[in-house]
């Protein structure tokens, strides 16, 4: 394109040239010079008009022995640091993210370069630009709260909705500590959940192990298994942490040693119900836990009374003020009775025993 417009000019200038040598002519070809000027100021070859008594091209006082100034590529010139300043509060209204866009007032742009150095160099230009991007940001309103911020104060979720982040951490640490993992924190408008990467990035550190460990115990509902924390020995904070049985009714800590029953958190106690074990931790008579203890005293499955048997069967009729000798229990299970000798899925060891001895003689009785 440039070797054309070259060519153009070449032509024009021909035919002014010959135009020139007639007076009459050359009148007549006035519409091949303007021509050839519109070409000219169009190319590679433009020429610039500079006076000889050159002025400031903001203020337009003259430069001579002002020794600073500042040299723009279109062979104009600025007096100051203060009148180039001007320029870029006339041009770009001193918004200097369009500081690519200044020019010169002849209309030529300006390096961005040259303004960069005008404003102290590329490290106070950057802290010019944040507070100028601060300025100039949008400004959004947080669905949740109601109240206006700039968008840098928002957190865009995975399903596109923005709120500030401040309402969604609040939100955040109020579910977590309510137990609420995985899909169970959702979006306030749309309700689908919030990806756990999101999560992580504004929660703090306290609120991470609260999460990380209500989603290890929402796992018991999938693999059968309940997600156990050591109590720790007295004076020891242990803290060890493993799945087990939720079928479990007691448990070792295989790092400190202390043993508890991983439901209720008390001491092991295969007799009693967790309940029941909460009830006796609170009893101050030494003999009924004692007794309780080496089996010759049980607490009643309806009421907690203790109980005692000297002899009989399993089946337990509890004479006390509540039960009134109307409601009776399994001496080996606990188990609640409406009838004396009620038949009930027993999980005794005695009974156990007692049905594999009778599959037993039944396989190999003879007639």
């Amino acid at each position: 394109m440039g070797d054309t417009m070259t060519w153009n000019l070449m032509l024009l200038q021909e035919k002014i040239n010959l135009a020139m040598r007639n007076p009459i002519k050359m009148k007549q070809e006035e519409k091949l010079f303007i021509e050839f000027v519109s070409v000219l100021q169009k190319s590679l070859y433009r020429p610039y008009a500079i006076s000889k008594k050159r002025g400031c091209e903001q203020c337009f006082k003259p430069l001579e022995g002002i020794k600073n100034t500042i040299d723009l590529p279109c062979n104009h010139k600025i007096c100051s640091e203060a009148c180039y300043k001007l320029r870029v509060k006339d041009c770009i209204d001193e918004n200097l993210l369009r500081a690519d866009t200044l020019t010169c007032p002849c209309g030529e742009l300006i390096p961005k370069r040259i303004t960069v150095g005008v404003y102290g160099g590329q490290g106070k230009f950057s802290e010019y630009i944040n507070r100028l991007s601060i300025m100039f940001e949008p400004k959004l309103m947080c669905g949740i709260c109601g109240s206006e911020y700039p968008a840098s104060k928002f957190i865009t979720l995975n399903c596109d909705h923005r709120f500030c982040i401040d309402c969604v951490k609040m939100l955040l640490d109020y579910l977590i500590n309510d137990g609420k993992v995985g899909d169970q924190i959702t979006c306030g408008e749309c309700n689908n959940p919030v990806d756990p990467q999101i999560i992580y990035t504004i929660i703090d550190e306290d609120t991470k192990e609260k999460y990380d460990t209500f989603l290890m115990k929402n796992l018991q509902a999938v693999s059968g298994e309940s997600y156990v924390v050591c109590i720790g020995k007295p004076g020891v904070n242990c803290n060890y942490a493993q799945f087990i049985s939720v079928d479990r009714d007691s448990y070792t800590c295989p790092e400190c040693g202390v043993s508890f029953c991983p439901k209720c958190k008390l001491n092991v106690h295969p007799k009693i119900t967790c309940e029941q074990q909460k009830i006796l931790q609170s009893t101050d008579d030494p003999m009924i836990k004692e007794a309780i203890n080496n089996g010759t005293m049980r607490l009643c499955a309806w009421c907690t009374t203790p109980v005692e048997r000297s002899k009989g069967c399993k089946y337990i009729t509890c004479e006390s003020e509540f039960c009134k000798g109307k409601r009776y229990f399994c001496w080996d299970c606990n188990a609640k009775l409406t009838k004396k000798h009620e038949e009930h899925e027993c999980v005794s060891e005695d009974v156990i025993s007692n049905k594999i001895k009778k599959f037993i003689r039944n396989l190999f009785s003879f007639r």
